[in-house]
């Protein structure tokens, strides 16, 4: 068999994409849910700019422009500099589901995950429901759903990451089924 007909694992396959390794498995959903800054501006009254794909740091200074080739690129890095920093804080991240994975990585992205120890230490327990809950007990959230700021994009994505949290029971229930009690026998 020569080299090129043999078939990569999927595990390997799920790290080798061209343009990112495991970061493209969460590229096109930062991509969509961040948009795109072409010029570096300070949002919200934030410390530091945000530019490209939600890339905030100290390392562009306002007017900066960048293009979407160049922004993507950025954002593969900042996922590879944030993927073992989840891992490390929930180290069954790799195994909940692949939607559960997404959510909970948009929400370590853009920052609110992190400031929620609770949350993490309920998801680290596999307490889905009570994770859930705190969540979205974070006062930007409820400042937002409230329309107290302008920050309303982060009501949705931070309600998609609850119900992701709340429905990882569920699916590790039809995934991992409890199983069945032998019925007793008959005397």
């Amino acid at each position: 068999m020569q080299p090129m007909d043999q078939k990569k694992s999927p595990e390997i396959a799920r790290f080798s994409f061209a343009d990112g390794g495991e970061a493209s498995f969460y590229v096109d959903m930062l991509i969509e849910e961040e948009g795109f800054t072409p010029v570096a501006k300070k949002l919200f009254g934030e410390e530091k700019v945000t530019i490209g794909h939600g890339h905030y740091g100290g390392d562009f200074k306002e007017g900066d422009r960048i293009t979407k080739k160049q922004a993507k690129e950025r954002l593969i890095k900042d996922i590879n500099k944030r993927l073992p920093e989840i891992k490390k804080a929930i180290p069954k991240f790799n195994s909940f589901s692949d939607n559960l994975k997404r959510r909970l990585f948009s929400s370590w992205f853009r920052g609110s995950l992190p400031q929620s120890p609770t949350t993490i230490k309920l998801l680290n327990a596999g307490l889905f429901a009570e994770a859930s809950k705190e969540f979205l007990n974070f006062q930007e959230y409820k400042d937002a759903k409230i329309g107290k700021t302008n920050k309303r994009g982060i009501v949705n994505r931070m309600e998609k990451t609850a119900d992701a949290i709340s429905n990882e029971q569920d699916n590790l229930q039809k995934t991992f089924p409890k199983p069945q009690s032998k019925p007793k026998p008959r005397e």
